[in-house]
């Protein structure tokens, strides 16, 4: 889902509680991408509320934008978030071949305002590096291990 798209922000924004329809209405469907989260903050409360509901299948939630789920804070922000009921996710990530505990930064804050989720920074090199506590992936070696043909691929929904 982009709320970018004017319809889909004009849906959500009036009412936040058609994703739950949306949700209902594709039981096939497990993981769900929402981007420019940032545009329509009254969706995390649903997104929220359907994870934690136990009667539920386990769904996952990718949400991105500039500034998923208080990503913004102090000019810092994240780019993606894998949220659902067995994992929280935060991911950075940089086209350079180096990092340096200037690019965690984003991720740091993010850990204090949720100290349950993970963290790792994903970039263009071939060490797996750990960066003031961060996880710091290859790029390439994240995306193979992701299993690309998996059948609970995120899948487009609109």
């Amino acid at each position: 889902m982009d709320l970018l798209e004017p319809d889909s922000y004009r849906t959500y924004v009036s009412h936040p509680e058609q994703l739950r329809a949306l949700v209902d209405g594709n039981p096939g469907i497990a993981r769900i991408v929402i981007d420019e989260i940032q545009k329509v903050p009254a969706l995390l409360d649903v997104v929220q509320q359907l994870i934690e509901e136990k009667s539920r299948r386990s769904l996952q939630f990718i949400l991105t934008g500039s500034s998923s789920r208080k990503l913004r804070r102090a000019g810092v922000e994240v780019d993606f978030i894998v949220y659902g009921q067995d994992m929280f996710l935060a991911i950075e990530v940089k086209s350079s071949r180096r990092v340096s505990s200037k690019d965690v930064r984003s991720l740091k804050a993010f850990l204090e305002d949720y100290p349950q989720a993970r963290a790792c920074l994903l970039y263009g090199c071939r060490d797996r590096l750990l960066v003031g506590g961060i996880p710091c992936l290859p790029c390439a070696e994240f995306l193979i291990t992701t299993h690309p043909g998996c059948p609970n691929q995120p899948q487009k929904i609109r």
